[in-house]
């Protein structure tokens, strides 16, 4: 080992050694968020697969929903008030 060979392993890399752990840190995050083509990821698994909208009804996923809203009501609830 030479005279450069140790100046530079007491010298610079206790240095550098942070730097190249944050870059193999960012490296790491990078892998983790690339997504291949084709590959699922938990949004995918949890969604729907499809979604038509109409003016009177939703059909998800071959499932026909209608909506209903209701602007206001009374201040006093009793049974049969809608």
């Amino acid at each position: 080992m030479s005279k450069l060979d140790i100046v530079r392993e007491k010298v610079i890399d206790p240095i550098t050694a942070p730097a190249r752990k944050r870059q193999q840190a960012r490296i790491e995050r990078q892998k983790e968020l690339n997504i291949t083509f084709g590959e699922q990821d938990t949004v995918d698994v949890l969604s729907y697969a499809g979604l038509e909208e109409n003016i009177d009804h939703l059909n998800i996923d071959g499932v026909y929903m209608r909506t209903l809203y209701i602007s206001g009501y009374p201040f006093v609830a009793s049974s049969g008030w809608m």
